[in-house]
């Protein structure tokens, strides 16, 4: 099911869909966002969370390259209010990102779920002592629940 849209031109390149009941955003061939990009991503999950209701967002990022590290923590805002989070299509320099690797869980090949913790110790990875900053492990464990359980069958990753 299409979701309409508010009419602004440059919202038209995301298209929106609802599938078992978690909301797909696939946005269209954005690379390298900017500020006005963000600001409307950030209108779009306003309108989809707030406005529709929307509990489970999945972000399709198949064409991104670079990502403003205002993006993620404007995810993790949604995480603390109880919205589950997933990415798809991820890219390699993306996933490579230290925030992206401190917050997100793989859970398939290029499919990645927003976690409410860091996974390892921040502490580690800024030691001056090389071994120490090897022995990260990871202090949560991911926590399913039949939202996820939906949320990764709609993306199908």
């Amino acid at each position: 099911m299409q979701t309409p849209l508010m009419s602004t031109r440059r919202r038209k390149r995301f298209t929106i869909t609802e599938q078992n009941g978690s909301t797909l955003i696939s946005l269209g061939e954005m690379e390298i966002w900017d500020g006005a990009d963000l600001a409307l991503i950030r209108d779009t999950l306003f309108e989809q969370i707030l406005d529709l209701g929307r509990r489970d967002i999945a972000l399709d990022m198949k064409t991104v390259k670079y990502i403003p590290s205002g993006f993620f923590g404007m995810l993790s805002d949604w995480k603390d209010r109880g919205i589950n989070i997933t990415v798809y299509g991820v890219q390699a320099n993306v996933a490579s990102m230290l925030w992206f690797q401190q917050f997100f869980t793989e859970l398939r090949p290029g499919c990645f779920r927003l976690e409410a913790e860091l996974k390892f110790s921040m502490d580690a990875i800024f030691r001056d002592d090389e071994a120490d900053a090897t022995t990260c492990e990871e202090e949560s464990s991911p926590v399913e629940t039949p939202a996820w359980n939906r949320l990764e069958e709609a993306v199908a990753c």
